[in-house]
């Protein structure tokens, strides 16, 4: 159990991945690696302090029309 207030893991879906890169980067200090998966949507593994902290996937068209 994580303590109270504690961010676990986190993973978004977005259309812009470069921007929202930037934005949790500038927000919570956060680098984001770029990671290819074929011809799969990019997904970032974000690291704080060198530690994960979350995951972000780009959306597909197919996801984006939902």
């Amino acid at each position: 159990m994580y303590p109270h207030g504690m961010i676990t893991w986190t993973d978004l879906n977005t259309p812009d991945v470069d921007r929202a890169k930037e934005f949790y980067g500038a927000l919570l200090g956060w680098e984001g690696e770029d990671i290819m998966y074929g011809d799969q949507p990019v997904y970032v593994m974000f690291r704080y302090n060198g530690k994960l902290a979350a995951g972000m996937a780009g959306q597909s068209a197919e996801m984006a029309e939902r």
